[in-house]
């Protein structure tokens, strides 16, 4: 069993095959969309082991259920959008799922001067990806790429190496699920929390 205080502090690599724990996340319900989210794609234990974000930062765990009833686990901080950005942010709350296409998204944030080059891998419905490196362009914020990777994460939490992903901004809207479609994806876990 992985000690998160062992003196190596490295995650095994064999919790990629283990499915990651959704006690302590909530699902993002229609109501409290769109939402940006700096974080990660929680994809197995392994990535929410080493993907920890410290306490004073204030990380929340969330589920985004698209329309299609798939659920992506994020672990990130919400942070508030500048206002120069709030267009982008409706124009994909319009998104419906026939149009919601990459090559449309590229093209709709190179607009804004941002990019997704980094994670576009993310891109999902309803799960719109930005690179790092576009946090001053999307939010007021001091912190740059150097702090992030220096303070954010949990020192507890894997090797340094480990730490050292795709951190990535996600623009959250909704695509049509609503909390009993939520319901349903969760209840054979009997995950009923809902923000």
């Amino acid at each position: 069993m992985y000690d998160i205080m062992s003196p190596m502090n490295m995650v095994p690599v064999e919790f990629t095959d283990s499915p990651a724990i959704i006690d302590d996340f909530a699902v993002v319900t229609s109501r409290s969309l769109p939402k940006v989210v700096l974080g990660f794609e929680i994809r197995h234990r392994y990535d929410q082991l080493t993907s920890q974000i410290t306490e004073r930062y204030h990380p929340i765990n969330i589920i985004h259920v698209n329309h299609h009833d798939e659920a992506t686990l994020i672990h990130g901080i919400e942070i508030e959008p500048k206002p120069e950005i709030v267009p982008l942010i409706k124009q994909l709350s319009g998104f419906k799922s026939k149009t919601a296409r990459f090559s449309l998204y590229n093209h709709m944030i190179q607009e804004f001067f941002l990019s997704c080059s980094d994670n576009f891998k993310l891109f999902k419905d309803g799960i719109y990806p930005l690179n790092t490196e576009c946090l001053h362009s999307v939010t007021n914020t001091d912190m740059t790429s150097e702090y992030i990777y220096s303070n954010f994460f949990d020192k507890n939490c894997g090797a340094a190496w480990q730490r050292t992903k795709y951190l990535s901004i996600f623009i959250l809207t909704d695509t049509g699920s609503n909390t009993d479609q939520a319901r349903k994806v969760f209840a054979e876990k009997n995950l009923l929390k809902l923000i």
